[in-house]
């Protein structure tokens, strides 16, 4: 009985000074770039050169050694970003990066979304979204978290290729099919 009492101790313990070291919650929202009006359908896709994981869409981390290592940042550790498509009712399309993080006090976590490493590039109408994002080196795993939100204008036709269908939203987004923001929704084109 007694090893029963000192085991339960424990375990309490150990869940308040995780509770501790996660209770506040910190976010950034970062303006990346905004996509111009255009004729031709913008392209969405997941940057190839990068390592993607067999369990792509089944999971949120990755602890675990990866092929590429990432100078300066935790090679055990990648995670996969939540990609969010949005009708926007402004006239510019835009596309936004949110990074989050947990810590034991407000500072620690805004430090720790801060140092979230998480890369896109826009060339024309092809944009190319890093599959993974990463922590630095020797960082503590705090729930760190990005999402990337596209926010498109009324009009605007686009594709999403490769990987990204299994971490977009709306779920319903296939490879290689055009969508179209319009009346307040993105919908399949006919």
């Amino acid at each position: 009985m007694l090893i029963w009492f000192v085991a339960l101790f424990i375990t309490v313990a150990a869940a308040l000074f995780t509770a501790k070291e996660l209770r506040q919650k910190e976010q950034i929202s970062e303006a990346i770039t905004t996509l111009k009006p255009s004729e031709n359908p913008y392209h969405f896709s997941v940057n190839k050169n990068m390592w993607i994981p067999e369990e792509y869409d089944d999971t949120k981390y990755i602890f675990k050694e990866v092929p590429h290592t990432n100078p300066g940042f935790r090679n055990n550790f990648r995670g996969i970003p939540e990609v969010t498509f949005l009708y926007t009712t402004d006239s510019i399309s835009r596309i936004e990066l949110i990074t989050s993080s947990h810590g034991g006090s407000k500072k620690e976590a805004l430090i720790k979304a801060k140092g979230i490493g998480y890369n896109l590039r826009v060339e024309g109408n092809h944009v190319l979204l890093d599959p993974l994002f990463t922590i630095p080196a020797k960082e503590k795993f705090r729930a760190q978290d990005v999402t990337i939100r596209i926010s498109l204008a009324e009009g605007t036709v686009f594709t999403v290729c490769d990987h990204l269908e299994d971490i977009a939203y709306p779920w319903f987004l296939d490879e290689d099919k055009t969508y179209i923001a319009k009346n307040n929704e993105i919908k399949k084109m006919p």
